[in-house]
């Protein structure tokens, strides 16, 4: 009877541990999908395309932002890289060029803009872990980092994504304080610290995974093609 009882709490224990290692592969997924949305290397237009800048004779350069851009310094090298990176369908590719940011903005995205609100979030979601259902604090945050993940995806301008990126920031904060605190209580002491390791490896995985976004981009382009 007793034998049947630890099984049961056992297989409830890892169960419970699964349904956290996938939302925390999600959440690092999610938060370092910028870093490969933004690197995804825009199309090289002849010689002239170097990142998300157009390199002409003498080492003069214009940076055809996005779309919208005019160019003005050099109108006509400008205009035929735009040209390019337009034929390319570099806005769908690139998040630097789809939403009009520049290196330094998307250094702030990618920076700044997540760590402050995550940071300052993660000693309000530590209390919360003590206080209120663990398990509807981790069902809550999957679901804000996810509406935070479709609206990155739409945002078409620099302020949309900062405010964007704090959201979700201060959305996946709240996972890691109650999961750790779920799987202290789910397994013994002698099987905590592996159970904790396994959790550990949603970090690996997600911000693996979310290098899809090249893969994903690549294939794309083949398809056109």
């Amino acid at each position: 009877m007793i034998l049947s009882i630890n099984l049961k709490k056992m297989k409830r224990a890892h169960i419970c541990l699964s349904f956290l290692v996938l939302a925390y592969v999600c959440n690092q997924w999610s938060r370092y999908s910028i870093v490969y949305l933004g690197s995804v290397a825009t199309p090289k237009c002849g010689h002239t395309s170097v990142s998300d800048a157009c390199y002409f004779d003498e080492g003069k350069e214009e940076t055809p932002l996005c779309p919208s851009y005019k160019c003005h310094k050099y109108v006509i090298e400008c205009t035929r890289c735009q040209q390019c990176l337009e034929e390319h369908d570099a806005a769908r590719k690139n998040l630097q060029y789809g939403t009009c940011i520049d290196s330094a903005e998307y250094g702030v995205l990618n920076s700044f803009g997540y760590a402050i609100s995550f940071s300052f979030c993660n000693l309000i979601a530590g209390r919360a872990a003590d206080v209120y259902n663990r398990k509807m604090i981790v069902a809550l945050a999957a679901i804000a980092w996810a509406v935070a993940t479709l609206a990155q995806g739409l945002s078409r301008n620099f302020t949309e994504l900062l405010f964007v990126r704090i959201f979700m920031g201060a959305a996946q904060a709240f996972s890691t304080p109650a999961s750790y605190s779920l799987i202290a209580d789910l397994f013994a002491v002698e099987n905590r610290a592996f159970a904790n390791g396994i959790f550990s490896l949603g970090v690996y995985v997600g911000g693996g995974l979310s290098s899809l976004s090249l893969l994903l981009s690549t294939v794309r382009s083949l398809y056109i093609l």
